[in-house]
């Protein structure tokens, strides 16, 4: 199916603007390029499904949810909330049913500001929470405890049965910190490859570099993808429950420090500043330490067996750790300050030979 076909299919089915499908047509084919070829069908399929809306001047967000998912709830939205994407869980008779909605918010502080598909702040609100979409679409529910468990990238979204609705009502997300960073570094590289210039994401801007630092180790990168789309506990077993905790722990603190009323602000600067704090050393202390491993690795000891020990063997650990590293980093050296000489050696032997076949004949 070519992409105009594709077009015209999500035209007739969510009846949407010209602008809009031109955005789509111009987005998709770089999610694509971005994300892989294995993921093609996942994302034409996941805007098949989830419809994309765009908040006129006399609507009321919550009104629209309602109707939308034919239910009757009260929507905690942040005030400043540029967009969401949300779902909701209904029981059928012999299974479960989910529907999907990308909703991007035009009044602010009561005031209307039309969507602008040229201003490329609002293309980069509308990849962002593209790309939370197709991190969530098709994956399996998981029940537990007569709760419902469902993904959506890393963050864990934990829904209870309400009777009278017959829905599934979202009670807790797990989390959402780091997912929201790696969303972000993820709406960047793609408006980079849409612009073909460098962009920064809309949101979450201060993240970046340590969105950037965690996807720069391959293996961490790679086990994060795995977990965003299939297995959530990838990234996990790489790193170590104590480590991701860790990480989890930081940017669910950074972010909460970021999303908080005027009056706590106001009456609250120097805890909000604490807790900013606290989730960027968290990171700060993972991201320098953590070093790619392979099987039988140094980090191999640094990662997975110090969890559960006594802090005091920990430290000793850590300490006979350093040294192998220090001592693996001299021998390192060594080796390239012999390789260098035994270079000055060639060099030096294949110099003095040019010389010498240049050199007049001294014996005559």
């Amino acid at each position: 199916m070519d992409i105009n076909t594709y077009l015209q299919e999500l035209k007739e089915r969510f009846n949407y603007s010209d602008e809009l499908l031109n955005f789509i047509g111009k987005s998709i084919p770089f999610m694509i390029q971005y994300y892989g070829q294995d993921k093609k069908d996942l994302i034409l399929n996941c805007f098949r499904n989830v419809k994309i809306h765009i908040e006129e001047e006399n609507e009321n967000i919550k009104d629209y949810l309602n109707d939308y998912f034919g239910v009757d709830k009260e929507w905690e939205i942040p005030a400043l909330a540029a967009a969401l994407c949300d779902t909701m869980v209904k029981k059928t008779e012999n299974s479960l049913e989910s529907k999907t909605i990308i909703y991007v918010n035009r009044h602010f502080f009561g005031i209307y500001k039309p969507f602008d598909f040229s201003n490329e702040e609002n293309q980069s609100t509308l990849i962002h929470e593209m790309c939370h979409a197709v991190k969530g679409y098709g994956r399996e529910f998981k029940l537990q405890d007569k709760q419902i468990i469902a993904y959506q990238g890393l963050i864990e979204n934990i829904y209870e049965y309400d009777s009278n609705s017959e829905m599934y009502n979202k009670v807790q997300s797990n989390n959402v910190g780091i997912e929201e960073a790696l969303n972000s570094y993820d709406e960047a590289q793609i408006m980079t490859l849409m612009t073909g210039k460098e962009c920064e994401p809309n949101g979450y801007k201060a993240m970046m570099p340590a969105s950037k630092k965690l996807m720069s180790f391959p293996k961490l990168a790679k086990a994060i993808r795995i977990s965003q789309f299939e297995n959530p506990k990838e990234w996990i077993k790489l790193i170590g429950k104590e480590n991701s905790e860790a990480l989890i722990s930081g940017f669910d603190d950074w972010v909460s420090s970021m999303y908080v009323s005027i009056q706590d602000i106001m009456n609250n600067p120097d805890e909000i500043d604490s807790k900013r704090d606290r989730g960027i050393e968290k990171i700060r202390k993972f991201t320098s330490t953590y070093e790619e491993r392979n099987d039988n690795s140094i980090n191999n000891i640094v990662l997975h067996q110090q969890e559960g020990l006594p802090e005091e063997k920990r430290i000793k650990i850590q300490k006979i750790v350093y040294l192998m590293k220090v001592l693996a980093s001299k021998e390192r050296a060594l080796n390239e300050k012999q390789i260098e000489l035994g270079q000055y050696g060639k060099d030096k032997a294949l110099l003095d030979k040019d010389i010498e076949e240049k050199r007049p004949d001294e014996r005559s």
